[in-house]
Parts: structure tokens; sequence; C-alpha cells
């Protein structure tokens, strides 16, 4: 028997913004090579990262703070300090690493936008282990790859001089030359195992997954760049890599654009395991909530099933078995997770309001009261965290923005 079952997922995650592909990141972000020597950090426990690169890292708010949202959102990793220094285009003779390293004015200070601009001071950190990557074309180009296995290794022993552990970030192959791959391949695995270092792997998994999904576009215009997607791609490669599991399920993504769907699946004796037949996806707006969403779902579910109601009884639909490795468990939300903290982004805030409207709800106290929000909207209004901007209940919030309720 066959019946047309619809997925409510976004229900779950819209108010972290997670976009189709997060549920399949798991064997992606997990990727490694076979032929390499180091698998795994030496360091067993980094407090502390520094990521030293080009434009592909400082894109899209920055890969380190991708991260970061991602350590912060897994409660079985401890917090970790992490900081980049870029410079555009640059290859690695650009940097010089033994300087951010021992210049104890990088990271002395603060100036917080989100306290009237107060300069606090911070303690000198010891870093614990360098992320550092070349231009993208710079270990394979006849021109600069001599450069890079003469860098790599020069930085290499610098690093480790200083007490922290190296590690070499795989480029990707461009957009619209997936051959790349091949040469990066070659190059960093050995170049890696020549200098014992731990290779992250992300150029090897933005070719896979474009090679298994190219509908979702890992790159902007100009075929070399990281799109939304793609930052978290790499952010999620090095979380993977670093901790050794995989980010799938974690809610601590950023930003990223928004959709969800409806399939047909056969009913199976395990839970939503059935074969599937046709996909059909819907984009979200930011100011949807929870039941808007399952109000458009159904009626494209009423739809659809009208279209496709013929092939399914005459046994023409074609259905394709699912890939549990790539399935995620979506856990049951508790009330507790609705309450909202000022200090977040402003559009985090919006989408905890949309996601788990109309049930359990967002809210916030305030003298002992507790109020529950059901609509709201980002504003432009800034100001200390927290304060009341308008007589309209404008709040402020992080990086200054609000939200009008």
């Amino acid at each position: 028997m066959t019946k047309f079952i619809y997925n409510k997922f976004m229900k779950q995650f819209l108010f972290h913004r997670v976009i189709f592909f997060s549920l399949i990141l798991i064997s992606v972000s997990m990727f490694s090579f076979a032929d390499l020597d180091i698998k795994e950090p030496k360091t067993k426990k980094i407090d502390s990262l520094m990521l030293v690169g080009n434009s592909f890292f400082y894109y899209n708010n920055s890969l380190h703070n991708h991260l970061g949202d991602l350590i912060k959102n897994d409660t079985n990793v401890d917090a970790m300090t992490r900081r980049s220094i870029t410079i555009n285009g640059s290859d690695l003779p650009w940097h010089d690493i033994e300087s951010y390293l021992t210049n104890e004015q990088i990271g002395s200070y603060t100036i917080d936008a989100d306290n009237n601009n107060k300069y606090i001071e911070k303690p000198n950190i010891k870093i614990d282990a360098v992320i550092f990557m070349a231009c993208s074309l710079c270990p394979i180009h006849p021109e600069t790859k001599d450069n890079f296995q003469k860098y790599v290794t020069k930085y290499s022993e610098i690093i480790r001089a200083k007490d922290a552990e190296p590690m070499l970030f795989m480029s990707w192959p461009y957009g619209n030359r997936p051959k790349m791959i091949d040469s990066l391949r070659k190059v960093f695995v050995s170049t890696a195992n020549k200098n014992n270092l731990l290779l992250i792997p992300a150029g090897e998994a933005f070719y896979k997954f474009s090679q298994a999904h190219p509908d979702i576009n890992l790159y902007t215009d100009d075929y070399r760049h990281p799109s939304k997607e793609g930052t978290y791609l790499a952010a999620a490669v090095v979380f993977a890599t670093l901790y050794g599991k995989a980010t799938a399920g974690n809610q601590g993504i950023m930003n990223l654009d928004k959709e969800t769907g409806i399939s047909i699946m056969k009913i199976v004796e395990e839970l939503d395991s059935g074969p599937v037949s046709n996909i059909h996806k819907i984009k979200l707006d930011q100011n949807d909530n929870a039941e808007e969403i399952s109000e458009k779902l159904s009626l494209l579910a009423s739809e659809k099933i009208l279209d496709e109601i013929d092939d399914i009884l005459e046994n023409k639909a074609k259905f394709i078995d699912q890939d549990h490795s790539k399935a995620t468990y979506a856990k049951k939300i508790d009330k507790i997770e609705g309450k909202i903290d000022w200090n977040s982004e402003a559009f985090i805030i919006l989408g905890k309001i949309n996601g788990l409207f109309p049930t359990p709800g967002a809210f916030f106290n305030f003298n002992g009261e507790r109020y529950k929000i059901l609509k709201a909207e980002i504003g432009d209004g800034f100001g200390k965290i927290g304060e009341v901007l308008s007589e309209k209940l404008e709040i402020a919030c992080k990086n200054n923005k609000s939200v009008k309720i």
C-alpha cells in the first residue's frame, strides 16, 4: 500500500535557518583519505586555534565564526578561542606566521560594540594549533608549486617550535574546473605526509559534494570563492577533522538560504525509512513561521498528489531507496529552548520566534513575568543589548540590529 506523506521537518529546524543539504552533510564532513599518515590531531585538547589564509577563509563573515557556532552548539565539545588572519589573494610567503605567534599585541584587547564601545583588555592566549592555506592554485601552479613546498615545511617547523600543531588546509577545485581535484589531491596528500601534518580535506569535500548534489551551489559567481553553503561546508569539515565527529544535526548553522519540501514515500515498518518518489521544494521567506510553512506544504502536497496519483496506482512511479547513512535525528524540542537571549543576533531570535510558533513558542522574562512573542521582524535600531528602543517594543540585539515585536 502506498500512502502520501509530507515532511514538516522545518518545524524542527526553521529557527536555525537550516538548508536542505545540512541533513546529508554527515558523510561528506567525515571524509578522510586512506593514504594519509596523520588522521587526527596530535594535540589532545585544542583550546585555541589560529587560521592563516586568504579570502577563502573570510568570505561570508569568516569561516572561523561558523566554526565557532558549530562548537558552541555541540554540548559534547569544549569552547575554543579562534583567531583568523587573512590577506586577500595571498599565498603562504605573504604571511609572517612567526610574528603572528609572537606578537603579544594581537588579540590583546577588543572594543565591544554591543557594550557602548567599551575597551576590554584580554589576556595573552597561547595558540595550540594553526591551520594554514596557500592560494587556491599555488600548490599546483608551475610558477608557485616549489614555493608551496618550501613554505609548508618552513611554517610547519616554526609552528612546532612555538609548541603548536601545524595543520594544512586543502583548497578546493574551481566550480568550472572540477578536474583540478586530481592534481590537488595528489599534492596535498603527499605534502601532508612529507611534513607529518593533519590535512583538513575541504577540497575533497567540495568535490564529492558537488558531484553528488550539483543542484546545491558551493561557489559564488566567480566559481572560486565559497557561497554561504560552501563556507558552512568548509567549517563543518574543519569541525569534523578536529573532533572526529559529524556536524549533521548540529543547531549552529549561520545565515544560510532556506528551503523545505515534500516527498511521496512508501510506508515500511521502520520510521520514515521507505523509498521516495519525487521531491518538491519551496523557498522560505525570512518572516515565515512554522504554521505558515505547514500550510504551504499542505497546499503543495494536495496539488502534487493529484499530479502523481495515476502513476502510483498504475505502478509507473519510480521510487528510490533512501540513503540511511545521511539521515539525522530531529530531537524533541524542549520548552526552555524557546527562551530568547538578547545577546544573540536578530536573525537568530527571529528564527526562533517563527520556528517555534505556535507551540511551544518563543518567550522572554521581565520583572518575574513570562512574555510569549507571536510575531516580530528585524529592525535597524541599535543600543545596549536588551534595551527597549521604542514604545513599539523594539529591543536591541547583537551587531547593531533590533527585533520589533
